[in-house]
């Protein structure tokens, strides 16, 4: 990823990359201790002349916020907001190792989707050592609100942390999910581009459950859909992104 902390440089970048027609930008960033990405005040300045001046398509990943950064997001005309949706106080507090409830994460989703802000949550199914639990109950909540997009991830046991001796949730486990995602919400379903290698039973299930799009789908995956008659429709964008 490039770094575009320093004033001027996202505008920069942009426009060189609109120039060289590229067609968007993930602006993402590590997160403070309170669960927020610590946006430099003249970031949605830029994402605004970027969006007046070129056709970028713009993916934000916000992180906890409040009404300022909110109402900043809002009338900045980014794109679409992924939102990593975590529904359960003992996952934030000792996985994430935030003093932060689920609470504040619906918070941060409600606020967000009153601005106008078109949200698109992300569910890690596993994130607390590969195990599927709370990701039910966050189904259930999302299925009260009006989502047009829900993201599917998975976690991906990773070398040199605290997990890197877990293993990913069992697929039957990452099916029921995925089973309750869509018989429970009306928008787009996707599996993105966060998950192990190697899913392409998963992902030829995902398809048969509804599923609308997946990243990097894998050969197999594509040799499946071609021979069952499927049109594959390919897109250089970020998963959350409808056109």
């Amino acid at each position: 990823m490039r770094d575009i902390s320093p004033k001027g440089s996202l505008y920069k970048f942009g426009i060189d990359l609109w120039e060289r027609n590229g067609s968007g930008i993930l602006i993402s960033g590590g997160c403070d201790p309170f669960g927020a990405v610590d946006f430099p005040p003249y970031t949605f300045e830029e994402i605004r002349k970027l969006k007046e001046e070129t056709g970028l398509l713009i993916n934000l990943h916000s992180g906890l916020v409040g009404e300022r950064v909110a109402s900043s997001i809002s009338t900045s005309g980014v794109d679409k907001v992924s939102f990593d949706l975590v529904y359960d106080d003992k996952t934030i507090r000792n996985v994430l190792h935030l003093d932060r409830k689920k609470g504040d994460f619906i918070d941060t989703l409600t606020m967000l989707r009153e601005k106008g802000v078109d949200v698109a949550p992300h569910i890690l199914a596993g994130l607390d050592r590969g195990v599927i639990s709370w990701e039910h109950e966050a189904v259930e909540m999302l299925s009260k609100m009006d989502v047009d997009t829900v993201v599917l991830i998975i976690l991906i046991p990773t070398k040199g942390t605290r997990f890197q001796g877990s293993s990913p949730p069992p697929p039957d486990d990452i099916l029921d999910l995925a089973a309750r995602m869509r018989s429970s919400l009306k928008g787009r379903l996707v599996l993105g581009c966060m998950r192990p290698k190697g899913y392409s039973e998963i992902e030829v299930k995902l398809l048969g459950l509804g599923f609308d799009g997946i990243v990097l789908p894998g050969r197999s995956t594509l040799r499946w859909m071609a021979s069952e008659g499927h049109i594959i429709e390919r897109k250089s964008i970020c998963c959350c992104m409808d056109r």
